[in-house]
């Protein structure tokens, strides 16, 4: 499991995207985004490289804090 720290993120549908994105490459990822925090918490097979660079493509600027 990993969490990851996103800038930029502002409403529904960046949580979306992002989920979308992350299940794209893992179907079986679990995805929980906290907006307020601006943390998106992943359990899946990727990497955490993998996951932080789909979150990157995105547009969005993010790192990973745990």
């Amino acid at each position: 499991m990993y969490t990851f720290h996103v800038s930029g993120m502002g409403c529904g549908s960046c949580i979306k995207k992002i989920t979308q994105a992350i299940k794209n490459q893992d179907a079986k990822a679990e995805v929980v985004v906290n907006l307020a925090s601006k943390l998106v918490t992943v359990d899946s097979a990727e990497s955490a490289a993998a996951i932080l660079t789909i979150i990157q493509k995105l547009g969005f600027d993010a790192t990973v804090t745990s």
